[in-house]
């Protein structure tokens, strides 16, 4: 059957998604195509629905932005940035054909996807076939409008959380969803033509029968912990797929044979201990999945005990994926950790030397593995720049890597500590600093050496910033505020204090540099410049930028030659 466009259903999958956004709140959707890569955006449905059978009779791949604006965007469809209010949660799930996809766990079927992209029970709202594949929608009973920053955050973490969510249901079958959660996302509109085969076009349909909708705050429990989404510096035990059952039972007389032989236990279960120092249902949770845990309890099998325990004993019913997710990710994390640097505390366990090449592969590892778990971040390797006024950076599992200074940094454990803060966002547990010196030859006993063309050296980089020094404005001690509103060097508590964005932006325009931030954070460090917020008041509103302080001595020739000559004093 020849495949046609269809503008019933162009008109009821627009109106389903933006009628009430357009009507009531006077928003702008995007309707972008290809190959043409035109857009256009509209603030009512019709105009948008001929537009839409227009490009598709032109043999154009229609689709729709997912993200509403304000106001027409002049160039482009619009980035993330842009969009003020989003009416759903969405996912694209890919179904096999060798036809439209590289070879991919892809579901084989429009009935598996579906089971896919249904979480926490709660059905799509409405579908489109692609294709080639299944578009998802769980559409809200009122637009997500942002109304600051903050919210427009929010709806991006939720989004990432539900994409996370749904490739977690499709990993636990097997299976992979690619993901699709940012905010300028766009998907086809139904009743228009897939051309990806251009002999044989696939019409995109819609089933919207019944439509359910729902709030946010009743899908949110249900979602992976943020930090389970993107692999980030900081490790977290591995948390396998699990479901929450509110009402989960118990059979008569397990808890007895499990706390029988276990004291401790049976007073954590009864909440009768007396050593912790936060007796709430949460501290409990992490010392009953600890025991969990060490008794080789599955992941579902711990959550429905913490599930039972909270409801029966604690009185305190929790039901939110996000929580036990975490309980049970820094339980296993803190285990694994313990286990790990072991090997600093037991002479003759630590494999060590001075040349690395030496180093077996199971010694590497062992060394890795200790190293990981004292950091409490994913290294995954130790890098030394250059021979002379050497840097070190750690690289991570992820891609990511940061400068942690020259080893006058690395040997001290209060340094080091507040750069993986600074950079990580974790912090190294204090009782390392007693390790701190078997931590520091583990690390060295892994390193790899790289040489550059360009190395960073003080001498280069503090050039740089003398040479800024001299060309820019300082403001002196007396009006340092004034430098918070321009970014501005300035004078104060005896240093000098450069904004880091205004010295990239001065080295790219006048030297011709490519300086990144990452770039000029690695110099900095390498000067061992302090970093620090400055607050002041300026026009009625707070200003805390962050700044990077040098001794005002070191420039007291280029100092000398800014500050204002005295005035006379009156006779």
């Amino acid at each position: 059957m020849e495949a046609r466009i269809n503008t019933d259903s162009i008109r009821l999958h627009l109106s389903l998604l933006f009628e009430d956004a357009v009507t009531e709140h006077r928003l702008f959707f995007c309707i972008f195509c290809i190959p043409s890569r035109s857009a256009r955006f509209f603030n009512e449905i019709d105009s948008a629905v001929s537009w839409c059978e227009k490009q598709a009779e032109a043999k154009e791949h229609v689709y729709v932005g997912m993200g509403l604006y304000e106001r027409p965007i002049s160039h482009g469809r619009g980035t993330a940035a842009d969009v003020k209010a989003i009416v759903g949660l969405w996912s694209d799930v890919d179904i096999l054909n060798p036809l439209a996809h590289k070879a991919k766990d892809y579901p084989v079927s429009v009935e598996e996807a579906l089971s896919i992209a249904t979480v926490g029970g709660f059905k799509p709202s409405v579908t489109v076939n692609s294709g080639y594949g299944l578009h998802t929608y769980h559409l809200f009973k009122e637009p997500l409008i942002f109304e600051n920053p903050s919210q427009h955050n929010d709806a991006s973490v939720l989004l990432s959380r539900w994409a996370g969510t749904v490739q977690s249901n499709a990993r636990a079958r097997g299976k992979v969803v690619d993901s699709v959660h940012d905010l300028a996302r766009v998907l086809r509109v139904a009743g228009t033509l897939n051309w990806k085969d251009p002999e044989n076009p696939r019409a995109v349909t819609i089933d919207a029968s019944p439509v359910v909708r729902y709030n946010p705050d009743d899908i949110e429990p249900f979602l992976i912990a943020a930090e389970y989404v993107k692999q980030g510096a900081e490790i977290i035990g591995e948390v396998s797929n699990f479901t929450i059952n509110p009402t989960v039972g118990i059979a008569r007389g397990f808890v007895s044979a499990m706390t029988a032989n276990n004291e401790e236990l049976a007073k954590t279960w009864r909440m009768e201990r007396t050593d912790f120092k936060d007796p709430s249902p949460s501290s409990y949770d992490m010392s009953l999945c600890g025991s969990f845990i060490k008794m080789d309890f599955d992941d579902q099998q711990i959550v429905d005990l913490l599930v039972y325990w909270r409801r029966e004993i604690a009185k305190a019913p929790k039901n939110r994926v996000d929580y036990y997710q975490r309980t049970i990710g820094k339980c296993r994390t803190s285990q694994q950790s313990d286990e790990a640097i072991k090997m600093f505390d037991q002479p003759g366990e630590m494999p060590q030397t001075s040349d690395p090449s030496l180093l077996t592969s199971n010694d590497r590892t062992k060394l890795l593995n200790g190293i990981r778990g004292a950091l409490m971040i994913n290294v995954a390797k130790f890098v030394q720049l250059n021979k002379d006024n050497a840097e070190y950076f750690v690289h991570l599992d992820n891609g990511e890597h940061f400068s942690v200074g020259r080893v006058a940094s690395i040997t001290r454990f209060h340094i080091f500590r507040d750069r993986v803060l600074e950079r990580c966002n974790v912090m190294i547990p204090s009782d390392r600093a007693e390790r701190w010196s078997k931590i520091v030859i583990a690390l060295f006993s892994i390193i790899e050496k790289e040489e550059t063309e360009d190395p960073r050296t003080q001498d280069r980089v503090l050039g740089y910033i003398t040479d800024y020094l001299e060309h820019v404005k300082i403001f002196q001690e007396e009006e340092w505020q004034s430098a918070l509103a321009e970014d501005y060097p300035m004078i104060k508590d005896g240093k000098v204090w450069v904004n880091k964005r205004h010295f990239i932006r001065w080295c790219n325009a006048s030297r011709g540099n490519k300086i990144t931030e990452t770039d000029a954070e690695r110099d900095f460090h390498l000067l061992n410049m302090e970093r620090k917020r400055h607050e002041g008041c300026i026009k009625n509103k707070v200003r805390r930028p962050w700044f990077w302080g040098l001794p005002a001595d070191d420039f007291n020739n280029i100092l000398s030659t800014k500050r204002k000559p005295q005035q006379k004093a009156d006779k």
